[in-house]
């Protein structure tokens, strides 16, 4: 059985803070927590840091990776593909969520330091890419490819730093929409293109509630696909499960701890075991 750890996205559960998150990632089997740097989170870590109860606590260890501000999303989503009025909300959850990107990144700072963890960008630029200071974080960076700006000549020389890796996603929109716009007509070229060795990290998203639908129903999805070619390749990396908590609350009637043990076991059958889920 392949190795890899799944991880629980901070995006999916933001009421929550970082023990409780820890905690509910425990409960359902999950390796850790991919750690989203929002308002009420921010506060609490940098306070903790100052207290030195930050750099003492074993739970810290199950913060395995840290996703960069949804704040530094304003003004790309006509790029991501994200319709005017949706944009008007995300916008202004950005700035409810999340505190001023220089508090944030004192953070990310922070921990990529004392925990020697990677951060998730949306975008390569020095904004995404480096600390208050102008030093890249180092942690390493892995990079989400949402938009379709930047060209695959610049993308292949960026991942020739050992430190500069992809996160995939396994939505239909974010499979193929930088991919399609450079002439990569699958998602199989597009990853092979990339480099098994170079996807550090799947992103199994959940948005709406048709693609959760198929995994609590045993139907045939994407995902399903993807994670068992992954198997077949013997693919190392992590998995962060990313779930639209209102859709997890509806289809598993307020049981969220259910759902995602669900997901976990979705996982665990396809990408690890190499058993069809359908």
């Amino acid at each position: 059985m392949n190795k890899c750890n799944i991880y629980l996205s901070g995006g999916s559960i933001p009421w929550l803070n970082t023990k409780q998150s820890i905690k509910l990632a425990k409960e359902t089997g999950l390796d850790g927590i991919e750690l989203v740097p929002f308002k009420r989170i921010t506060s609490e870590l940098l306070k903790s840091y100052r207290q030195n109860a930050f750099r003492n606590d074993v739970e810290m260890s199950y913060v395995k990776n840290v996703h960069q501000s949804w704040r530094l999303d304003v003004g790309h989503d006509e790029e991501y593909g994200i319709g005017f009025i949706s944009s008007l909300f995300f916008i202004m959850l950005r700035f409810l969520l999340f505190p001023k990107v220089r508090e944030s990144n004192n953070l990310i700072e922070l921990l990529t330091q004392n925990l020697n963890i990677p951060v998730t960008v949306h975008d390569i630029s020095d904004n995404w890419t480096k600390d208050n200071q102008g030093k890249e974080f180092p942690g390493g960076i892995l990079y989400e490819i949402i938009g379709t700006s930047i060209n695959p000549k610049k993308l292949k020389i960026w991942m020739k730093d050992e430190t500069h890796n992809v996160v995939v996603d396994c939505r239909d929109d974010q499979s193929l929409r930088w991919a399609k716009n450079y002439g990569f007509n699958s998602w199989q070229k597009f990853w092979n293109w990339i480099g098994v060795k170079k996807i550090k990290c799947i992103q199994l998203t959940f948005i709406g509630i048709n693609g959760l639908k198929k995994i609590t129903k045993h139907e045939n999805s994407l995902a399903e696909e993807q994670l068992l070619w992954l198997n077949k390749k013997k693919w190392k990396g992590s998995v962060t499960i990313e779930v639209n908590p209102v859709t997890l609350f509806i289809l598993y009637r307020g049981n969220i701890k259910k759902g995602l043990m669900e997901i976990y076991l979705f996982v665990k059958q396809t990408l690890l075991e190499g058993r069809k889920w359908s």
